[in-house]
């Protein structure tokens, strides 16, 4: 295995579901964990539990939230200073399967023999409370080889980026601080001339939003916080000024 850096930005976590994902993905990477949390350094916590082992641990807290786009890049900050490859991007909620990092790499070393210039391959989501898979973007993908589907853009949680991709592209927008900041990284990346990749070979289990709710002929659409909702729109606006972004 390369060096490999899965970064998790927490905010209030909830650790009895945190620390067996991070056993996981210790298997495979070393982890790097940026807490938002207000007021809180939870370093003997986490240090009491992932002190030795063959990967390296890292917690670092901000003691206040700075948003996602801020604190991912602390993480890849660290993570270039340890001559990382590669980075894995995790949510605190998402469920991945104990191999899941290996299973990415592997992916992206079969999408490099089709796609040269690979800024991001992400998992196939499914939604963790109705077991649905969102198909959204391999729906409109036009290019395909062997499940692996070039796209617009994914949501950062689950995403593996080479280190040598995400210096050419660049960091996250910290201005947005959350929502749209990872598909305005993919825009940016695919107006750049890479490719963002989704493979439906991997699936992880993810929780979008708050709650879902039925629309129309079996659909369904995501409900989220008016908080959430807030910066959605407001980094649409935002992200409509950027020559990168289509309407």
């Amino acid at each position: 295995m390369r060096n490999i850096s899965t970064i998790i930005v927490t905010f209030n976590p909830q650790y009895d579901a945190l620390f067996p994902t991070i056993e996981k993905l210790l298997l495979s990477s070393n982890v790097i964990i940026i807490d938002n949390t207000p007021n809180t350094d939870s370093s003997e916590l986490y240090n009491k539990k992932f002190s030795c082992g063959e990967f390296d641990f890292e917690y670092i807290p901000l003691y206040e939230n700075k948003g996602i786009a801020y604190a991912q890049n602390i993480g890849f900050v660290e993570g270039i200073k340890n001559k990382s490859d590669f980075f894995v991007l995790l949510d605190q909620d998402s469920n991945v399967e104990e191999f899941f990092i290996r299973s990415l790499v592997k992916e992206y070393y079969a999408a490099l023999e089709h796609f040269k210039k690979i800024a991001v391959i992400g998992p196939t989501i499914i939604n963790e409370r109705n077991n649905i898979q969102d198909r959204t973007e391999i729906s409109k993908s036009k290019n395909a080889i062997n499940g692996i589907y070039e796209v617009d853009v994914l949501i950062s949680s689950g995403s593996l980026i080479p280190v040598n991709a995400l210096l050419e592209i660049g960091m996250n927008n910290s201005e947005l601080f959350i929502d749209l900041v990872d598909f305005e990284w993919c825009y940016r990346a695919k107006y750049s001339g890479f490719n963002v990749l989704m493979s439906s070979n991997i699936t992880m289990k993810h929780n979008v939003g708050l709650k879902d709710k039925k629309i129309w002929l079996g659909k369904h659409t995501t409900i989220c916080s008016p908080f959430r909702l807030y910066y959605v729109f407001r980094n649409c606006i935002f992200t409509l000024k950027m020559k990168h972004v289509p309407l």
